[in-house]
């Protein structure tokens, strides 16, 4: 198996569920649907059935919003 080499500037993602967002973002979940039907969001990562956000992502969308 083939090592994978990271950096220690590169911080690994958290994923967040949707549970995480409405925490974070202080927004119900029917405004988080709506977000994410706007494209305000990052798009989610799907694995199975289970969805994702990627947190440096929603860092990035945080701090590119912040003052507006």
């Amino acid at each position: 198996m083939r090592k994978i080499k990271t950096s220690e500037n590169m911080p690994m993602p958290k994923m967040l569920r949707a549970s995480d967002l409405i925490k974070i973002l202080s927004i119900s979940r029917a405004t988080l649907t709506r977000w994410q039907q706007k494209g305000l969001l990052p798009k989610p990562i799907k694995i199975g059935r289970s969805v994702f956000w990627n947190s440096i992502e929603i860092n990035k969308l945080l701090t590119n919003n912040q003052g507006k």
